[in-house]
């Protein structure tokens, strides 16, 4: 397993997102899942349900982007690493 040198947090990117509710999954390349309020980001909790939908993973991984909505989350900043970090761990720039 490889572990951010920074913070000693597992990295991973994410496999999978989706929004059931009022909930944002996010499933990790490591076997995680993360459950988040949408209510935590703006963009989200003000869209429709059909844009939540729409949101997909991007960047290897590295990033989770709703194009209807022109945003998106920094998956280092959900799993607490480094963004350079979890780019290189996810062979971004390869």
């Amino acid at each position: 397993m490889s572990v951010s040198a920074r913070t000693g947090k597992p990295l991973a990117v994410a496999t999978a997102v989706a929004v059931e509710g009022d909930v944002l999954h996010v499933s990790l390349s490591d076997g995680r899942e993360l459950r988040l309020p949408i209510a935590e980001f703006d963009f989200l909790r003000d869209a429709t349900p059909e844009q939540r939908a729409a949101g997909v993973v991007w960047e290897k991984g590295t990033a989770l982007w709703w194009e209807d909505l022109l945003d998106g989350i920094s998956v280092a900043g959900l799993i607490d690493v480094g963004e350079t970090e979890l780019e290189r761990f996810a062979g971004v720039w390869d």
